[in-house]
């Protein structure tokens, strides 16, 4: 383990100091997600009720998605692949658009708006988290709500599904998260893991752990055996700085945040490297990479914005 701990020590700044970078801005006024292409050179950004398309290193808008929502989309989510994205907004429709000609398949009307939607590993489905509680699985190809199940919480504030595995995780309020099985939408655990609203959760990519954060300041991660949650370990704990709204991780265990007051921090359990915005944020991902440098992409209410680590502070923990 000090071997493990010794070589992310060494690593890690050299990945941090590799290649300095300026913080990039793509667009303006709220952003309440957005996602990366597989590749990391495109960032789809919900603006209003469209959704925009960047080329990320040009810094230019190359297109948008239209006709679909009549209100402010709140959730993305891309298939692998790059075909489709589907998006979630405030006036209760699920749009799904074909990425390779940039048309509107399917307008979904539901009973209640979705917090969250995401397509499973090989994209044929949809799953919504409602805000009244209930789970959904969609056919992406003919929109047809396949499986409707109430989850015994007030509201489903995060999603997350596991590649290649019939395990989806889903929180809410009052810190419950729950595993479900994808197959038959039935649950296999529930555990309370925080004191308030869990809002972003994320397995490793071998399932076995999951991480949440949520408005009570934590970020803890769960360890997951026979398709239940253990005993939750806090990465991170300060009460002074609550309203984590998302996190992502990157193997082996770096982790990033970001809270909702503007800070964000990227965690390797030797070193923190932290970045403060003067804006709300909403939304943190990774942009994917395929070389020697590391950065986030942050979602706020002034724009999509895109910092490289070499950009962050740095200190020891």
């Amino acid at each position: 383990m000090q071997k493990y701990f010794l070589l992310l020590f060494i690593l890690f700044p050299k990945l941090i100091n590799a290649q300095s970078r300026e913080t990039i801005l793509l667009g303006q006024g709220d952003v309440y997600d957005f996602r990366f292409s597989p590749q990391g050179s495109l960032a789809y950004v919900a603006s209003g009720k469209s959704v925009n398309i960047w080329d990320i290193y040009k810094k230019v808008q190359i297109g948008s998605l239209e006709d679909g929502p009549d209100n402010t989309i709140n959730s993305l989510d891309i298939t692998k692949d790059s075909s489709f994205l589907v998006a979630s907004s405030l006036d209760s429709i699920i749009a799904i658009w074909n990425l390779s000609n940039f048309t509107l398949l399917k307008k979904i009307k539901i009973n209640s708006i979705a917090n969250k939607v995401l397509f499973n590993d090989n994209g044929s489905s949809i799953v919504a988290g409602l805000r009244n509680g209930e789970l959904l699985s969609i056919n992406s190809f003919t929109g047809e709500v396949i499986i409707r199940k109430e989850t015994n919480l007030t509201e489903v504030t995060g999603l997350a599904l596991l590649d290649s595995s019939d395990l989806l995780a889903a929180s809410g309020p009052k810190g419950i998260v729950q595993l479900w099985n994808t197959n038959s939408f039935t649950i296999y655990d529930q555990k309370k893991s925080h004191s308030d609203f869990v809002r972003e959760l994320v397995f490793t990519k071998d399932g076995q752990r999951l991480y949440s954060c949520g408005d009570d300041g934590k970020v803890i991660c769960c360890n997951i055996k026979n398709n239940k949650l253990g005993k939750g370990d806090n990465v991170r704990s300060n009460l002074n700085k609550p309203w984590i709204m998302s996190m992502d991780i990157m193997d082996p265990r770096i982790i990033a945040y970001a809270d909702l007051r503007g800070e964000i921090v990227l965690d390797n359990y030797v070193l923190k490297y932290s970045y403060h915005l003067p804006n709300a944020i909403f939304k943190l991902h990774f942009l994917p990479q395929k070389s020697q440098y590391m950065a986030v992409g942050i979602a706020t209410s002034d724009g999509l914005k895109i910092i490289w680590a070499s950009k962050m502070k740095s200190k020891s923990i």
